[in-house]
């Protein structure tokens, strides 16, 4: 594997470098070892009216006018209300909304077609999307039914940052890394080869593509868990013990000094002691 510093590849200085290092990841190894904690899935966008309370939702609208922008203290708040026209006759509205972000003003256009993406909330009765990302709809079509790798991050060091350096590892490595598992044992039990699995966890292209490549990685860990435990418990049998048991004509005497006569029981089991 790239025992390469993280500081060797493109982009990454000493500063974000030791931002890295705080996550544990110090080499391209352990940067490719750093699995995604969850995927955010760019679905197909819906109309508003099948957008789901408390999740993230994507929609197709055309905006009717450009963003209002108020100040509420020194922060400016971006809105516009878009909505779908129903079947009845009636409509189902959405509330887009931006904070600090007074651009949107003149980066939407009235009258033009684009895709909202975000967390989508109820707010006094009102669906609300609060900083939702803008497409337009070439743009979002090219990441429809994507899978985007969510990281665990730390201050100073955000998922795009992270998703970049792991995409310049990965088209950095000289050569795949090596598999090292004998190919009956893939066959066995049907797994995905090891390089393969490295570039799906962190670059699935649908659920099924991730589904195997977690299934071989989890695979890795319990065998690897495995091999250890059993070498471990090997070198341990083959040294010598320090304090062996050795036999003792004591016990007699032990016994008489008793308080207690012992059971059946007990009597059994020092006959087993002994052999």
């Amino acid at each position: 594997m790239d025992r390469r510093d993280i500081t060797e590849l493109r982009g990454i200085g000493k500063k974000t470098g030791d931002l890295f290092r705080k996550l544990g990841v110090n080499t391209v190894e352990d940067l490719l070892h750093y699995y995604p904690r969850g995927y955010d899935a760019y679905e197909q966008p819906k109309e508003i009216g099948n957008l789901v309370p408390e999740r993230m939702g994507a929609v197709l609208v055309r905006l009717p006018k450009t963003p209002d922008v108020v100040r509420y203290g020194r922060m400016p708040v971006a809105t516009v209300t878009v909505s779908d026209e129903r079947m009845d006759g009636g409509s189902v509205s959405l509330t887009l909304v931006w904070f600090n972000m007074p651009w949107m003003k003149k980066q939407l256009h009235a009258g033009q077609q684009y895709v909202f993406r975000g967390r989508v909330t109820r707010k006094r009765g009102r669906l609300t999307m609060e900083q939702p990302e803008v497409f337009t709809p070439e743009g979002y079509r090219a990441v429809a039914d994507t899978m985007v790798p969510v990281y665990s991050q730390t201050k100073g060091l955000g998922n795009k940052t992270i998703q970049r350096t792991v995409q310049e590892a990965w088209n950095s490595m000289g050569t795949s890394p090596a598999e090292y598992l004998p190919d009956a044992l893939l066959e066995k039990h049907k797994l995905m080869g090891y390089a393969a699995s490295l570039e799906r966890i962190h670059f699935p292209k649908n659920r099924a593509e991730l589904t195997e490549a977690r299934k071989r990685l989890v695979f890795d860990e319990f065998f690897l868990f495995s091999l250890s435990a059993r070498l471990l418990r090997g070198a341990g049998e083959a040294q010598r013990s320090y304090y062996p048991f050795t036999a003792s004509d004591g016990s007699p005497d032990i016994l008489k000094k008793l308080p207690f006569a012992l059971t059946d029981a007990q009597e059994k089991v020092l006959a087993e002691i002994r052999g």
